[in-house]
């Protein structure tokens, strides 16, 4: 019995079978709320868009009509007029088709949410032929194939049957999906808390090991370090390998990432972005940039790789200034409890600001290209290797 709440609440007249066919039509009938939020988010933007396009049409005509009353008989004035008239019909041409666009992108995912697709971009992506003649025909989306009009729900069924396309709904086949054994009010989108916290222990578990590599070597390295690449030479080269790196990347990258969620990263690709984030041991390297560059050369995506550097960068920072305080006291320097109190606070508010900057500039690289950090890099390079060169002569 999956749904044993309901038969705690209809008795024993609620049989095995019936549970069946609940979770099944748990699965095929109703969307997660997350889903369905997200939809409604993103219909009320596609409304605004409307909204506001239709005002901006409605704006330059009124404004075109009071020209041409006050033009009278300025016969240059008029042909003006009649330019920017043409202009106007132009451009709402324009915005009418981008309209129908807007209105049809929200459809096709009302549909497909409410069919259950575990991703609308995917699905979408095998649709690519059938939605680009698709339009909305009494407020469903549908396209001509051949000499017949074709729905999108029919398309949506046909996928759901076939072998080689059913994995892309969550209900396909498979009884109620996500939805198998819910509860009212667990999850709010059909997971359990169960699960939810395996993931969260898996994702701090992917965490940890990728930290390993970096809290070997930094405790094995961080006097040589120390003693031999802490110079101005150092950090411009890297500055500028690295801006170099970045924006070779960006321009040659293709967008065909395997890791879109940071829940499908192995622990060997963990260990390997562990190993990217040792390069930044070396001065003048960014701890974000070494980790997010080389999770996207193993395959992450963009936002996921950032997304996992933001979490690795809690305990290495930890970490990193474990080791710095350790060698501190053993150093033999003294503190009184006040200095102590005043170097916890410090740290505490490092560790808080470091975070949010780290946070704002993870938010940054999920909408941006690394091409402008890259560039930035390079120049900074440039400047940090004119500045000694500079001293140097005036010494």
């Amino acid at each position: 019995m999956k749904l044993q709440w309901l038969k705690d609440i209809l008795g024993d007249s609620y049989t095995e079978e019936q549970d069946a066919k609940v979770c099944a039509a748990l699965g095929e009938r109703f969307v997660a709320r997350t889903d369905f939020n997200d939809k409604v988010s993103k219909l009320k933007e596609a409304e605004a868009q409307v909204t506001q396009l239709n005002t901006a049409v409605k704006t330059r005509d009124t404004q075109l009509e009071e020209l041409r009353k006050a033009a009278g008989d300025n016969a240059e004035l008029q042909k003006q007029i009649d330019t920017l008239t043409q202009q106007n019909k132009a451009d709402k041409a324009s915005y009418e088709k981008e309209l129908a666009s807007i209105r049809l992108t929200a459809a096709v995912d009302a549909e497909l949410t409410a069919a259950g697709a575990r991703n609308n971009v995917a699905v979408r992506a095998v649709l690519a032929d059938f939605l680009k003649d698709a339009k909305i025909v009494d407020g469903k989306v549908s396209a001509k194939v051949g000499d017949e009009t074709v729905t999108l729900a029919a398309k949506v069924d046909a996928l759901k049957k076939d072998a080689a396309t059913d994995f892309l709904f969550a209900s396909a086949g498979k009884g109620g999906g996500k939805y198998e054994g819910w509860k009212p009010g667990e999850g709010g989108d059909g997971r359990k808390p169960g699960a939810e916290k395996r993931q969260t222990w898996d994702l701090w578990g992917h965490v940890v090991v990728a930290m390993l590599p970096a809290a070997v070597l930094g405790v094995l390295l961080d006097d040589w370090l120390d003693a031999h690449l802490y110079n101005y030479v150092t950090v411009a080269v890297t500055l500028i390998a690295y801006g170099v790196a970045f924006v070779f990347l960006e321009r040659n990258r293709s967008d065909r990432a395997t890791i879109r969620r940071t829940g499908d990263i192995t622990w060997r690709t963990a260990v390997y972005i562990g190993l990217f984030q040792c390069l930044s041991m070396i001065p003048g390297t960014s701890r974000s940039g070494a980790t997010i560059l080389g999770a996207m050369l193993l395959g992450l995506s963009r936002s996921t790789a950032a997304e996992f550097s933001f979490f690795l960068a809690i305990p290495t920072m930890l970490g990193a200034s474990f080791l710095k305080v350790v060698k501190f006291i053993q150093d033999g320097v003294g503190m009184t409890g006040q200095e102590a109190a005043i170097l916890l606070v410090g740290c505490v508010v490092a560790f808080v600001v470091s975070l949010m900057a780290i946070r704002s500039l993870m938010s940054y690289v999920k909408r941006h290209s690394f091409a402008a950090f890259g560039v930035y890099r390079i120049v900074l390079g440039l400047v940090v290797v004119l500045y000694f060169l500079l001293n140097r002569a005036g010494a």
